[in-house]
């Protein structure tokens, strides 16, 4: 029996027989040919487990599976039209040294939908798209290199009763603080509270919200905030014509997004909320005169957490950087001290990361996730220096690349 376990095409089956007393040794020829190059079998029967399991409930697999050998870092990408009223579950798989990838699902207008970045050799999202048309799948190694596989299943809606589409409760303690708290490392450095344009919104796991908001003259900042430490509140800022201005979809409670204008002009801020159903408020924030252009508002959103813990800036410095091109700077830990390093583009989709590193090449701290910005900290030992290798990385996007190493105060 012939069977094909990837791949479409002809194949041709032959016998072949050695005459007596003649040694053909024919074995020689088929060295290499029964082993595939790239050792995709075993992500292909998990696969196909999870097709089993998925067609139990009415799904089936629409695509041939999409096979990639990554090294660490690396990004498979597919485009899928997908039709709305239906529902589809994406499935990855990693082996031979691929230990976690992580997938994201961008919709028509590049907002991200869906996503999956547990850690573990498996990641898998089932969500029911809201806009018909071309879907885009990333699957991103974020440690190992080896062989990954993507599939992809189409289902029925599920029938939603009355009681489960209602929404969430209206009304949760600790919402305005937690707003509060938010901005309020913001408006110590000089950032004016505009309004507070949505109060008490609520949404279920997978929803999206749509919200107007005039932006400029300067730079403003919208801050989400939903009242439920479990919940993942995503962003993204759309000016009127539809093209994205910005975006933060970190796993956390917490998103900012923000845009710089010389006039006043609309935009739109689409919001999505994962994990628990959870009210949510929308502010804005005006930034002060010193941050004049969106690279320098990232970089203040990327060093919000540490300056409101005491660290300063320090020394500044930039690099233009093509996609995949990176930069190198040797970082000083004194002994007992602690340093951050923070790094950020100007574009919409730029993805810039960093990693600190010991001469070894052993990393110490790394901040690889899709975002425009990225931010290291590390603290040395009481008793000796350190002495790191810093890179910034331009995963996505070119042009300039601004960063600033932050230290503690001095004791």
């Amino acid at each position: 029996m012939l069977v094909a376990r990837s791949g479409r095409g002809a194949a041709a089956l032959g016998a072949f027989e050695e005459p007596d007393g003649l040694e053909l040794h024919a074995a020689p020829l088929f060295d290499g040919l029964l082993a595939p190059e790239v050792p995709f079998r075993d992500v292909l029967a998990r696969l196909a487990d999870a097709r089993a399991s998925l067609r139990q409930r009415g799904f089936v697999e629409i695509f041939e599976p999409a096979l990639e050998r990554l090294a660490e870092g690396g990004l498979l990408r597919r485009s899928y039209p997908l039709r709305a009223g239906r529902c589809y579950v994406a499935v990855v798989d990693a082996a031979h040294g691929a230990r976690d990838p992580d997938l994201f699902v961008l919709d028509p207008t590049g907002a991200e939908v869906a996503r999956d970045l547990r850690p573990g050799a498996e990641a898998r999202v089932e969500f029911c798209p809201e806009r018909e048309g071309s879907h885009v799948f990333e699957v991103r190694l974020f440690e190992g290199a080896g062989a990954v596989a993507l599939g992809l299943h189409e289902g029925p809606a599920p029938r939603v009763s009355r009681a489960v589409a209602a929404a969430p409760p209206r009304s949760e303690p600790g919402r305005d603080t937690a707003l509060d708290e938010a901005v309020a490392s913001r408006v110590q450095r000089g950032y004016v509270e505009q309004e507070r344009f949505v109060t008490n919104a609520a949404l279920r796991p997978g929803e999206q919200g749509a919200h107007d908001v005039v932006v400029g003259p300067g730079c403003v900042l919208v801050v989400g905030v939903a009242s439920r430490p479990d919940t993942d509140l995503d962003l993204h800022l759309f000016e009127a014509a539809g093209e994205l201005l910005d975006a933060d979809t970190a796993v956390e409670p917490v998103a900012r997004v923000g845009a710089c204008a010389t006039g006043p002009r609309r935009a739109r801020v689409a919001v999505r909320v994962y994990g628990s159903p959870s009210p949510y408020a929308l502010v804005t924030l005006r930034a002060p005169a010193a941050v004049a252009d969106v690279t320098t508002l990232r970089l203040d959103t990327a060093t919000d957490a540490v300056r409101a813990r005491g660290m300063l800036p320090g020394s500044t410095g930039e690099a233009r950087l093509e996609q995949g091109a990176t930069h190198t700077l040797e970082m000083h830990v004194p002994a007992g001290r602690c340093t951050a390093l923070a790094a950020a583009g100007p574009g919409a989709t730029d993805d810039v990361d960093v990693t600190l590193a010991r001469a070894d090449g052993s990393i110490v701290a790394s901040d690889t996730g899709p975002a425009p910005y990225a931010l290291v900290r590390r603290c040395s030992a009481p008793q000796s220096d350190e002495r790191l290798v810093a890179t910034i990385r331009r995963y996505r996007g070119e042009g300039p690349v601004r960063f600033v190493q932050l230290v503690d105060p001095s004791p």
